[in-house]
């Protein structure tokens, strides 16, 4: 099977936050950002997110941190401190968030 990726992988370590509110619930735990693109990151948390749900994702960048909207696409176990992968697609970036991780990715390539 050919991966087929609309923008470029590249390997970060940062901290995170991801939110998700379920009815009248909202969770809230720390995560870890392992890659990032244009379109998206690949996130390690300690909970099972639901794919295809909505979370709020606060990316801690070496210069910045970037508030965005993400849809979870996949969710999968994996051995570590954040026993969780989810790949998280992001919704709506505004030009000003694209800018900020556009920035993070250059620096994560030089």
């Amino acid at each position: 099977m050919v991966e087929q990726r609309r923008f470029e992988r590249v390997v970060v370590n940062h901290e995170a936050e991801l939110s998700f509110r379920a009815e009248n619930l909202v969770t809230t735990e720390a995560a870890y950002a392992r890659d990032l693109s244009m379109g998206g990151a690949r996130v390690g948390a300690q909970s099972c997110f639901p794919v295809e749900s909505i979370v709020k994702l606060e990316l801690r960048l070496p210069s910045d941190t970037v508030t965005v909207l993400g849809s979870v696409r996949y969710a999968v176990a994996c051995k570590g401190s954040h026993p969780y992968d989810l790949g998280i697609k992001f919704i709506g970036l505004d030009n000003d968030e694209a800018e900020r991780i556009y920035q993070a990715i250059s620096s994560a390539n030089n």
